[in-house]
């Protein structure tokens, strides 16, 4: 029984070919991935100087062979491929090239989807790569047939290449194997937003410790699956409006910039830490209590905490989840605001902590001893110092 085609036709950066690699990891059947590139570079560069256009054409028309080829052997394929309209098609086969396409592929089952995408997003990513002229897109798009088929649509602004992959399968009725993209989902995800918001922020994947602070997401228990973490507090309104470019929705977050898409995809806009956590202290901070006094630690149970420990929102430490605080003097809260007492450095540990005490007047300062005692639960774990305001004379 024939292969099936999957014909991928979209400009330079519209993203058709990390779509093609999605498609062929989430597929449960195996499917080739075939693209212009890689029969392009089967020749040396040199013999395309003078005659590029005419050589794209010629590579190109052995792609199509090669490809029915495969599908009459019963291989389902992937064609990475572009609907221009050379003319060197017909000095070359006879033929325009939507001719010649639908000649090589007669009697095959194929599905068309073309990547619609911005010329201005175009030009963006072009510059982003690197590998790409800036204006190649729009060359390519002068050169485009608009009689292209087109059994489906995927609008590349909004559409991520994995979703993308989802549509593109669901459509032409392939089995879809979400487990094998789920070890790599957040970090795919992570750098396809990375590129998105290019210079304005870096972006991992939201990896938290434990489930508590995996659930900030107002009403509703979703994970966050990213967290943009801005160059500069200038950058945030305009990482706000990338990720609204793309199909995010800001919406409502205590102490955080929270942007949605679809039901359980969600991206934090961060600040980074200072690079050096004392030039919070004397600061006041708001604490959002995730383990009150009186409970156990998440990973040791043993171990009862007898203040309440927090984190500040909106921030993110090396470890990869928010600030953390001691709040000893504070009854139990959600939130507890307060005076940065002092900083927690640890020799074995790259993460940093602060102590944050309730508001007093300037010139009472918590005693060093009853700051450590207050932390020593812990603490006493780790080589620990405390680092206290540059006022402080004790």
């Amino acid at each position: 029984m024939p292969g099936r085609i999957l014909y991928l036709n979209g400009l330079t950066s519209s993203g058709k070919s990390t779509a093609a690699k999605c498609l062929a990891k989430l597929c449960r059947t195996p499917l080739f991935r075939s693209s212009n590139d890689i029969f392009h570079d089967m020749i040396a560069s040199k013999f395309y100087a003078g005659h590029f256009w005419r050589e794209i054409a010629r590579t190109i028309g052995a792609q199509y062979a090669a490809v029915r080829g495969m599908a009459e052997a019963g291989f389902d394929v992937i064609v990475d491929g572009m609907g221009l309209d050379l003319p060197e098609y017909k000095s070359l086969f006879g033929l325009c090239h939507l001719d010649l396409v639908e000649k090589t592929f007669a009697g095959l089952d194929v599905t068309f989807v073309r990547f619609d995408c911005p010329a201005e997003e175009l030009r963006r990513r072009n510059l982003l790569r690197g590998d790409r002229g800036e204006f190649q897109s729009e060359e390519q798009a002068r050169l485009n047939d608009p009689a292209f088929p087109a059994d489906l649509v995927i609008d590349a602004m909004t559409t991520f290449p994995d979703e993308a992959a989802r549509k593109i399968l669901a459509f032409a009725g392939f089995p879809v194997d979400e487990d094998a993209f789920a070890p790599e989902a957040d970090e795919f995800r992570a750098s396809i937003l990375g590129g998105f918001l290019g210079d304005l922020a870096d972006v991992r994947p939201a990896c938290p410790k434990n489930a508590g602070r995996r659930k900030l997401v107002p009403d509703g228990p979703a994970p966050v699956s990213a967290d943009a973490v801005l160059h500069s507090p200038d950058a945030a309104d305009a990482a706000a409006d990338a990720l609204i470019l793309r199909g995010y929705r800001e919406i409502p977050a205590k102490g955080i910039r929270l942007f949605m898409r679809g039901e359980r995809d969600f991206c934090r806009v961060l600040m980074a830490p200072p690079d050096d956590l004392t030039s919070l202290l004397g600061r006041t901070v708001e604490v959002t209590i995730d383990r009150p006094a009186d409970s156990r630690h998440p990973e040791h149970p043993d171990l009862v905490y007898p203040i309440p420990y927090g984190f500040l929102a909106g921030t993110l430490a090396p470890d990869g989840e928010p600030i953390d605080a001691y709040c000893p003097g504070f009854a139990n809260a959600p939130v507890c605001t307060g005076i940065v007492a002092a900083v927690i450095r640890r020799e074995d540990d790259e993460e940093g902590k602060l102590i944050v005490t309730p508001p007093t007047p300037p010139d009472a300062h918590p005693a060093p001893a009853d700051l450590w005692e207050a932390v020593r639960f812990t603490e006493q774990y780790y080589r620990s110092s405390l680092i206290l305001p540059k006022e402080d004379p004790r």
